[in-house]
């Protein structure tokens, strides 16, 4: 045997270098593309579900601006011709709303409750006070004229904003 010290021959283990985080893996960078694909995807279907609802908005802004206006004027007979034309509007972009486009006054109403979905709010029909008011050219702005106006411009907006999206987007949002 030797008389060294066998100890003092040994040397320090040297590890390895780390492993870097940069470049990743292949399956890092499939991971990568498939998330940012479904994001993609996403992203596309919200576009879509916002141009298809562009017509409720513009149809509820729309309403809520006559409520306004009726508010202030305190006419009747105004809030409900606009209410009705903007109604009319919107029935145009449904498939399920098809006859009521050609409709007017009562019959527009009616058509569309009878076509409205269950748990759609309804619009008040009263025949006689509405024809009252869209064809007589000297009515009294009554209680009972100004109470239906304000039932009416509120089931309009509840059904507007109740409506499910139409199955193809109408030709724009002046359309409404």
């Amino acid at each position: 045997m030797n008389a060294e010290d066998p100890l003092a021959a040994l040397r320090d283990i040297t590890l390895p270098e780390a492993v870097s985080w940069w470049p990743p893996a292949p399956g890092w960078w499939l991971l990568l593309a498939l998330l940012l694909a479904l994001a993609g995807l996403l992203l596309h279907a919200a576009w879509r579900r916002y141009q298809r609802n562009r017509y409720r908005r513009a149809a509820v802004a729309l309403l809520r601006t006559a409520s306004q206006h009726y508010q202030q004027s305190r006419d009747a007979a105004a809030a409900i011709t606009t209410a009705l034309d903007i109604l009319r509007r919107v029935a145009r972009y449904h498939r399920h709303f098809a006859e009521a486009v050609a409709l007017s006054g009562s019959e527009l109403i009616a058509s569309l409750n009878r076509h409205a979905r269950s748990g759609m709010a309804l619009l008040p029909e009263q025949p006689a006070l509405l024809e009252q008011v869209l064809y007589a050219a000297g009515h009294q702005q009554s209680e009972q004229l100004h109470h239906y106006c304000e039932q009416l411009l509120s089931g309009a907006e509840a059904l507007v904003q109740a409506l499910p999206a139409p199955d193809t987007a109408g030709s724009g949002v002046g359309d409404v």
